[in-house]
This record gives C-alpha cells, sequence and structure tokens, in this order.
C-alpha cells in the first residue's frame, strides 16, 4: 500500500476543526470529470484504458479497495502522465490553497494549544525522485530500498505544502510533524526538512521501538489521542493517506454532506464498503463509537459518465467538528556517538562509544551539535584537576547545534533554531545532548557554527576579564601569558582595541608572529627571555596594571613579580600545574589584588549570560576580534585533540567536528 502514498488523489488531504458554522468555501469545490457521450457500440482502446483506470483511481482515493501492492499493469502510463504532468501538482495546489484559506478563518485561543499536523513523505517532501526509478508503482515496494532513499536525505519539498506551512506558521499555530518514518531515521529526517526549507516546528514524531509492527493507522491514530491528555487542540490535519486522518475509534454522530443538502444522521458509524465508502482500510483499525463528529461528502469528486450516472466517491476533505484534544508524543530517547571518560588519566581513557539522548522535559532542548570547541577546562577534568560529578562522563563545556526538539511547553527556542552554549552543563562531546534552554544563547546569521563554536566560550572568558574582573582602559599596561593560544589571542585582540599596551608571552617564534598580528605591542619568547626582566624593561621598571596568567605553577611567582603597585594579578588557568602556595603576606609588598575568577559567577543570570555573548557576537562581527580555528579534528578523534593541546603544538582555537557532520 506504500505506493498509494505518490498516487493517491487526495494529495494533502486536511482535518479542518472548527464549529458547525463552518463555511462551505475553505473547502475543496466538487471536481467533476465528464465523458461525453459516445455513440459508438464500442469504446477505443485508449478511451477503454482511460475509463478503467480512472475507475480504478477513485476507487483508491475512496479507499473502496482492498490491500494492493501494485498499480495495474495497463495503468502505468496513465499514473505516470498524472504524476509527472499538471494534474497532481494542481491537485497540491487546489488542496494546500483551501487549507489556507481555512486556517486563516480560524480563531486560535490565547493559550497556545492550537495544533496543526502535518505527515511528511508526499505531503511535505517528495518521494517523486525514488519512485521514477521503481516504475510509479508498478514494482513491489521495497522498504529496504525506500530507507536507503530516506538516508540520503535528499528528499525534495512540495511548493504547495511549504507554502502552506509557512502560512500555518505564521498565523500562529503550533506545528506537529507526525511520520511513520522510524526513529533511525530522525536524524537525516531532520536535516532533509530544514534542507527543503521547513524549519520551526513544534514536535517531530517519529515510530518508536514499541511502534514497529502497528499499522499506519493505529500508530497515527494513538500519537493522535495522546495529544488529547496535554490539551491540544488539533485545528488542522494534512496528510497524503487515509492513516493521516482515521481514526483507530470511531464517531457518535455523522454529518453527511450530499448534492442536495446537509443530512445529519445521529448514532451512525461511518457507512462500510457497501454504501460506497470503506474507512476500515487496515485490519483491526474498525471505528467505534467516540464523541467528536464526523463531516463527509458523499458528492466529491464524482465522475458523470455518457448516461448520466453518478458515482460517488470519498471526498478529498475530511472535517472533523469537536475533535477530542489530543497530545503530541515526541521523539524518544536514541543513540548517539559520545566521547566518555570512565577513569582520570591522560588523552588515552577517551573512550568513542554509544550513548543514549532521552527526550527533553521542561526547560529542557534537544541539539544536534554542528561544532565543539575545545578548552583547557576539558583537560583539567579529564586528569582531576576539576572533580567530575560522576563516572563515566562526556566532557566538554561548549558547543554549537541545531535544536531537534523542545520540552512541553517551552516558548523562545524552537527546532531549526541555531544555538550555541559555553559553560555548564558538561557533556558537549557529544553528536546530541540535552541541555537547559536558558543556558543556550542564539547564534547569529552571519557567524559560522564552526566559528561560534571556536569563540563563545573563549570570548566570553576574555569579556569578564577585560571589562568586568578588571576593567582595561587606554593606557593601561597589560600582561598576558600564552598569547597565541584560544583565549590568550582573544585578550590580546581586545586590549588593543581598547587601547591598552599589550606585553605577550609565547613559546616559540611562530607563535610570536601571530601573536604580533594578534595586536601585541611586544612579544617575549619565554623560552630563550626571562619574562619579568623583560617587562621591567619594556615598562621601566614600573610594572603593568593587570596580569592575565593561564599557565600556572611555571608563570605564577613571575607574575606577580611584573605588578605595578595596587597591580591585579587574575589567575584563570593552570596548564602547567596548580602554583605553588603564596602567604597572604607576600600581597602586601605593593598592595596587590589576587583573584581566581569562573566565568560561571559572571553569567549568573540570564541577562548577564545574553549581555556577554551579545558582545562577544557582535565584535566578531565587526573584525575586533579575528577568529583562528588553526585545528579541527573529528569528534572521534578528541584524544589526539587532547595530546597535541597539552603538548602546545596547537595555537589559536581547536573545534571537535561531530563525525557525521563533516
Amino acid at each position: 500500500m506504500t505506493i498509494l502514498r505518490i498516487f493517491i488523489f487526495l494529495m494533502l488531504v486536511t482535518f479542518a476543526i472548527g464549529n458547525e458554522n463552518l463555511n462551505s468555501h475553505v473547502f475543496p469545490r466538487p471536481l467533476i470529470i465528464e465523458y461525453l457521450e459516445n455513440n459508438e457500440p464500442q469504446l477505443k482502446e485508449y478511451d477503454e484504458v482511460q475509463l478503467k483506470c480512472t475507475s480504478w483511481r477513485f476507487a483508491v482515493e475512496a479507499n473502496n479497495l482492498s490491500r494492493w501492492k501494485m498499480i495495474p499493469e495497463e495503468c502505468a502510463d496513465y499514473v505516470r502522465q498524472y504524476i509527472v504532468g499538471l494534474g497532481y501538482n494542481m491537485d497540491i495546489d487546489r488542496v494546500s490553497n483551501e487549507a489556507g484559506e481555512y486556517a486563516k478563518s480560524v480563531n486560535l485561543g490565547d493559550d497556545e494549544k492550537d495544533v496543526w499536523v502535518f505527515d511528511v513523505d508526499e505531503t511535505l517532501l517528495s518521494n517523486l525522485p525514488y519512485y521514477s526509478d521503481h516504475g510509479y508503482g508498478l514494482e513491489v515496494f521495497d522498504s529496504v530500498e525506500f530507507d536507503k532513499w530516506v538516508e540520503k536525505g535528499t528528499a525534495p519539498a512540495l511548493e504547495s505544502s511549504l507554502k502552506l506551512y509557512q502560512e500555518v506558521l505564521s498565523l500562529g499555530f503550533k506545528v506537529f510533524l507526525l511520520t511513520g518514518r522510524s526513529e533511525r531515521h530522525g536524524n537525516v529526517t531532520v536535516e532533509n526538512l530544514m534542507n527543503a526549507g521547513f524549519r520551526g516546528w513544534d514536535k517531530l514524531i517519529l515510530r518508536g521501538s514499541d511502534d514497529h509492527g502497528k499499522t499506519a493507522t493505529t500508530f497515527k491514530s494513538e500519537r493522535r489521542n495522546e495529544m488529547i491528555e496535554e490539551g491540544f487542540r488539533i485545528v488542522g490535519n494534512s496528510g497524503d493517506q487515509w492513516s493521516d486522518l482515521l481514526a483507530y475509534n470511531a464517531v457518535s454522530k455523522v454529518v453527511n454532506q450530499s448534492a442536495t443538502g446537509n443530512n445529519t444522521e445521529e448514532n451512525q458509524v461511518v457507512p462500510s464498503a457497501s454504501q460506497g465508502f470503506n474507512m476500515n482500510s487496515e485490519p483491526g483499525a474498525g471505528w467505534k463509537e467516540m464523541d467528536f463528529s464526523l463531516l463527509l461528502s458523499d458528492q466529491f469528486p464524482f465522475i458523470l459518465n455518457g448516461l448520466g450516472n453518478k458515482q460517488s466517491c470519498a471526498r478529498r476533505c475530511l472535517t472533523v467538528l469537536n475533535i477530542l484534544t489530543v497530545r503530541a508524543h515526541s521523539v524518544s530517547s536514541r543513540m548517539v556517538k559520545a566521547i566518555r571518560v570512565h577513569e582520570l588519566g591522560g588523552p588515552e581513557v577517551l573512550k568513542w562509544e554509544d550513548i543514549e539522548v532521552g527526550e527533553p522535559k521542561d526547560g529542557e532542548i534537544r541539539v544536534k551539535n554542528k561544532a565543539i570547541g575545545l578548552n583547557f577546562i576539558d583537560v583539567y577534568f579529564r586528569k582531576g584537576v576539576y572533580k567530575p560529578a560522576a563516572f563515566p562522563f562526556t566532557p566538554g563545556m561548549e558547543a554549537v547545534g541545531v535544536v531537534t526538539a523542545v520540552g512541553p511547553g517551552l516558548t523562545g527556542r524552537k527546532v531549526g533554531d541555531i544555538v550555541a552554549y559555553a559553560g555548564s552543563p558538561m557533556g558537549s562531546y557529544a553528536e546530541e545532548q540535552i541541555l537547559p534552554a536558558d543556558k543556550v544563547v542564539p547564534v547569529p546569521p552571519s557567524i559560522d557554527p564552526i566559528i561560534a563554536a571556536s569563540i563563545l566560550l573563549k570570548g566570553m572568558t576574555a569579556q569578564f576579564l577585560l571589562r568586568r574582573c578588571f576593567k582595561v582602559e587606554r593606557g593601561h599596561t597589560v600582561l598576558v601569558h600564552a598569547a597565541a593560544g584560544g583565549v590568550g589571542s582573544l585578550l590580546c585582540q581586545w586590549a588593543n582595541a581598547l587601547g591598552a599596551t599589550v606585553i605577550g608571552t609565547v613559546s616559540t617564534k611562530e607563535k610570536a608572529a601571530q601573536a604580533k598580528d594578534d595586536g601585541c605591542h611586544h612579544v617575549i619568547i619565554y623560552k630563550e627571555e626571562d619574562f619579568v626582566t623583560c617587562v621591567n624593561e619594556i615598562t621601566s621598571c614600573q610594572g603593568v596594571e593587570v596580569v592575565y596568567d593561564s599557565v600556572g605553577k611555571d608563570t605564577f611567582q613571575g607574575s606577580l613579580d611584573c605588578l605595578k603597585t595596587r597591580g591585579y594579578m587574575v589567575s584563570f588557568g593552570q596548564s602547567s600545574g596548580s602554583p605553588d602556595p603564596v602567604p597572604l603576606s607576600a600581597l602586601a609588598a605593593k598592595s596587590v589584588f589576587l583573584t581566581r575568577p569562573s566565568m560561571m559567577h559572571y553569567t549568573i543570570t540570564r541577562d548577564e549570560l545574553l549581555e556577554t555573548a551579545g558582545e562577544v557576537f557582535a565584535n566578531a562581527a565587526s573584525g575586533v576580534l579575528r577568529v583562528r580555528v588553526n585545528h579541527t579534528y573529528p569528534l572521534s578523534q578528541a584524544a589526539q585533540a587532547h595530546a597535541d593541546l597539552e603538548s602546545r603544538k596547537t595555537s589559536g582555537s581547536v573545534v571537535l567536528i561531530p563525525d557525521g557532520a563533516q
């Protein structure tokens, strides 16, 4: 029956839930196909085939056929001409336009519970390229071959459906996507939809492991019934086959709109096949009594043959009135790849494993990562300098990705948004992760995801160090250790832009050239020169207002010696190890200030987070901050990236790319 998806004439059948005073103009007009009288005793062979195939086609649309696997062989050309010719697109345009008119007539509630449900295949996305290679239905459907097509993720949008989809979103409807695709196709489905122009949906509902073996009608009606429990109202439902519309339950009232007027018959079940309809297309999908009303038309479309006989067919548009509201069931947990740490140690403890990612809960979103920032804090957690909450754990404190699901009732974030986060919670070394929605920030369209992942944590660190921990101003002299590193590079550029004189320390001549290019007025290669002596020479023994030290043990005491009276010693890292203890009395010699700040204490509130990230992205967009992504590694090779970072083989920013995103 799967080829029915591509051929069925009631493409994009639209449920419209409203009230019993619906205006008739919002529904498709009757389609009349008239065959002129033919006085010849025998129809021409071509006309006979056309009539036979048209009759078969309407039987399909009316759901009057028993299960079938292939189209009739003699109808192959008929079906092909309908699909690749004008007919198919004209029908889609007509139904989409009528659905759009209906959508504009709906008065939405203030509780954001009005939902429009869309199917995916042959409703939003077209699989015509696949079926054109498989005889337009002359071949028995092969689910294995079709799955291979799905995994390509190249199905184009149905343009009329895209227009309707965007119109529904603009009107303020919640949009749920309900598809028979399996969860294993979840990632490629999200990417395919977004690449085709479909963004901003609220739920994507796929078949979970418990749904395999269920008929399409059973699966989809169960999901729609679940929507009831959370108070959603299905105001519109667009799909391409009967399972998108049929309920596993039944009706207590049928409103039968005939050509002569509206006749209401109370307490009737849907007519059986002998009465011209067969709503029970799948075994076990019988209709039982249920408290909603169903409007059917036995006049649309219909055929007038040469003798003037009317043959009833099912209406393209089924309108459900006062339907029980339903709840959407989002994608359940899935397995993704991630880096896991089971014990403390060197880079070799970073293991590439499968983990389970569940559904977002209240206040949460699920994000598919596009780029992951590598930071020295990741090394600290791996080695035990900072204590992880539990084992095993997934490291990583920074990533940029696309939202693939949002938690119940969440506003302000939607599927398709590009977001970034830096800081807690830990766990960015994964293909997908669950995040608190209030911890992510929107990424401006002008910022590439790799750039955003390389700059957010480091840039926010530079922002609070330069702007709030110690406020650097024109005329100040600052000392930046590891000036060619990820944070050091940004500190040098930003401090220079603020009008400060910048002194930087590096380990090699190559890094010295980069530091100079990043705005350092003076660069010291500490392996060749004593940096304390050099700073005294540069400042005429006056010292510097502030030292930004991320090295720790190897530079800490010398950094204190470089400070002027009432200078600030800002220790924000310890790549060479923890500094030796310093007695408080040692600070009294120059009345210096010593601080060990953490970014989390400078982004406590949502406003602080947005302000800090906003300034970083603004400076990146304006050119104040030039980001060097000198090294990228596949996420699966995070161990090598850690080894290179610790051995000082890297400069600038290092970014991990999820293997499937490369």
